[in-house]
C-alpha cells in the first residue's frame, strides 16, 4: 500500500438505520453479508421484578433491505456479543434472567434459518458481558468476568458432545463493568 495523506478520505460511508435498539454486535458472513444482533431491554437482573419486555433480535441485510427477527423474547441484559463460524453459522451470546432467578449465559445459534436457544447455565455463573469466539471446528467459547465469585472470569466451551464445559480463571478483582476479550486460534486454542 502506498502512505496517503492524512486529509485524503479512504473510505466512503454509507450509513443506513436498521432498527432501535442497544449493545449491538456485528459479524460478517463469508459472503460479506452483515449480520447485527441487538437488544430491547427488559429489566436489570438486580431488579428482580421477572420483567418480561426486552428481546434479542436479528438483523441480515439482503439485496435491498434489512431483514429483522426476534432470536427471543424475556428478561435480557447486555452487553451481547455476536460471531459467525468458518461453516457460516451464526453465534450469539447475552444475559438471560427467566422467571426472575439469576441466570447467566443464554447461547443462541442460527441452524437451517431458525434460531435455537440454550439457557446454558443456571444460578452460580452470573456474569455480565459474555464474549464468543468460534473454534475452527465450528463449537462456540465464551468468556465473562463473574463479580458473584470474587476473583473469576469464567471460560466456556461447548464441547464434542454438545455440553458446556466451565473453567473458572483466577485474575484478581471482577467487577461486572470489567470488559473481558476472547479469541481463538487456528489450533482451537482459547486466548482471553
Amino acid at each position: 500500500p502506498v502512505a496517503k495523506p492524512r486529509d485524503v478520505l479512504t473510505f466512503s460511508w454509507a450509513i443506513e438505520e436498521v432498527d432501535a435498539g442497544i449493545w449491538p454486535a456485528l459479524a460478517l458472513r463469508s459472503d460479506d453479508a452483515p449480520y447485527v444482533v441487538y437488544m430491547l431491554q427488559g429489566s436489570p437482573p438486580w431488579d428482580r421484578q421477572g420483567n418480561k419486555d426486552g428481546a434479542v433480535k436479528n438483523a441480515v441485510r439482503n439485496e435491498s433491505a434489512w431483514d429483522i427477527t426476534t432470536i427471543v423474547v424475556g428478561n435480557v441484559w447486555g452487553p451481547m456479543d455476536m460471531a459467525i463460524g468458518p461453516d457460516d453459522v451464526a453465534h450469539v451470546s447475552y444475559y438471560h434472567d427467566r422467571e426472575a432467578v439469576l441466570n447467566d449465559l443464554a447461547y443462541a445459534v442460527l441452524r437451517s434459518g431458525q434460531w435455537e436457544t440454550d439457557a446454558t447455565f443456571d444460578s452460580g455463573h452470573a456474569g455480565f458481558g459474555y464474549m464468543i469466539a468460534i473454534g475452527p471446528n465450528g463449537r462456540p467459547h465464551t468468556s465473562a468476568p463473574n463479580p458473584w465469585k470474587g476473583s473469576v472470569i469464567e471460560y466456556n466451551a461447548l464441547d464434542h458432545s454438545g455440553k458446556w464445559v466451565i473453567e473458572d480463571i483466577d485474575s484478581g478483582p471482577q467487577s461486572w463493568r470489567d470488559a473481558i476479550s476472547i479469541a481463538i486460534d487456528p489450533l482451537g486454542n482459547p486466548h482471553v
